[in-house]
């Protein structure tokens, strides 16, 4: 019957909302689209419109992203034939999120944008910012990073006067990422430390990760030690729910942060727990670096034998993977622990063995520091010909490197030595 049939369209939309609350979406869809019909045979624009944006809402929640964008395409012409400004910036907007899905930023942008004329006539402020935030970050995967800050920042002007938590949350990511990008490290780490509180109440694990991985870095590049070890502290439970090779890098990164603070005997610590979790993982170039680190905090707290053991260790694991750079480092911190302990004589194999693989790799720097020590280690040993040897090599090495303040230290040094004017207490 005729008459029956703006019931039955407002029947099949209401089944369409029902099924939707149930999480029915396929169903959803489908009665939406039998409203359609009915609601033509009887003029009613408004509800053709409304449902066919209805059912490119569902086909989104589906992941259905094309035949979104064609639901939203159809449902335009009804709605603006009606005035209805917000529901057409509806469409615009989920014709732009779905660009978004399908890796087409560009159309993304241009579709949001024209979402945002209607809802600045509708006044829909956390439509506006939403948008602002989609189009943010589609800017960013295009690599404008530039327009990627702008942007983001638009969006949370609007939703620090209260909105959804969740996008600005990302919102204050995704200008972190766009800043890290410029080089504008301050103002990422600001944005990052207002998005992890809310990312933390909003139990986002995987975003918030990220944000502290970040943040931390960040916090060491502007050698901001104690702000990074703050923040390395409060989130090692989330790091205890994620990899071994994560949570043992998290310590990696205090036992860092220590050293730099010069607070060596928590330092070593730091580092003694990263070196456990890289060993169950069986991770040979982190248990080496762990190992290294440890061996170098044992120089600083004087504790020279134990060092060695682990500079001894650490080359056992860079030996497994060929890491010679490396292996010429340990051997030069063995040759230095050797001479702490004035233990001349000892230190001279480890320092030969430093050079041997230095020359394998070119690191000059080594080299140069090496066969300097291996000068001072003769003229501890009284033994000024090696002395002079060593030490005119040093010279020449350290010219090429630019540094003459060394070269001119070794060639004062020979001097003295070539008058017979021993050196026993010179570094």
């Amino acid at each position: 019957n005729a008459r029956d049939e703006p019931w039955l369209g407002m029947a099949y939309f209401q089944l369409g909302v029902a099924y939707d609350l149930l999480g029915e979406r396929e169903k959803s869809v489908e009665r939406h689209e039998k409203a359609i019909p009915y609601f033509m045979k009887v003029d009613n624009t408004k509800m053709v419109g409304l449902s066919y944006l209805s059912v490119a809402m569902r086909y989104f929640l589906l992941k259905k992203y094309k035949p979104a964008i064609k639901a939203c395409e159809k449902a335009i012409p009804y709605l603006e034939r009606v005035q209805a400004e917000g529901y057409v910036g509806d469409c615009y907007y989920y014709m732009g999120y779905s660009e978004q899905k399908l890796n087409r930023n560009i159309a993304a942008i241009d579709w949001l944008k024209r979402a945002i004329t209607y809802y600045e006539k509708t006044n829909r402020q956390e439509r506006i910012a939403s948008s602002y935030a989609q189009i943010g970050y589609c800017y960013g995967e295009l690599g404008d990073y530039k327009n990627m800050f702008e942007y983001s920042k638009k969006a949370i002007e609007i939703l620090e006067q209260g909105g959804d938590k969740a996008i600005l949350a990302s919102a204050y990511v995704n200008a972190a990422r766009a800043q890290i990008k410029l080089g504008e490290k301050t103002g990422a780490a600001e944005h990052l430390r207002k998005a992890i509180p809310i990312l933390e109440e909003l139990q986002n694990r995987e975003t918030l990760l990220y944000s502290y991985v970040q943040l931390v870095n960040l916090y060491d590049e502007l050698g901001m030690y104690r702000e990074m070890l703050e923040e390395l502290e409060k989130s090692i439970p989330l790091m205890e729910g994620d990899s071994p090779q994560t949570l043992g890098n998290w310590y990696y990164k205090m036992g860092r942060a220590y050293n730099e603070l010069k607070i060596h005997d928590q330092s070593l610590e730091a580092y003694i727990k990263a070196l456990e979790i890289y060993t169950q993982a069986k991770d040979e170039e982190s248990m080496g670096n762990a190992q290294m680190n440890i061996g170098g905090q044992l120089v600083h707290l004087n504790r020279y034998k134990e060092a060695i053991i682990h500079f001894e260790g650490a080359i056992k694991h860079f030996q497994k993977i060929g890491e010679n750079q490396k292996i010429g480092r340990c051997y030069y911190n063995i040759s230095l622990a050797y001479i702490r302990m004035e233990k001349y004589k000892e230190a001279l194999n480890p320092s030969e063995e430093a050079i041997k693989y230095a020359q394998k790799i070119k690191d000059n720097e080594i080299m140069a520091a090496t066969l300097y020590n291996m000068g001072n280690i003769y003229i501890k040993l009284n033994d000024a010909k090696n002395a002079m040897k060593y030490l005119e090599k040093a010279a020449n090495l350290y010219q090429q490197l630019g540094n003459r303040e060394k070269a001119m230290k070794c060639s004062e040094k020979i001097k003295r030595l070539k008058l017979g004017v021993w050196l026993p207490d010179l570094p």
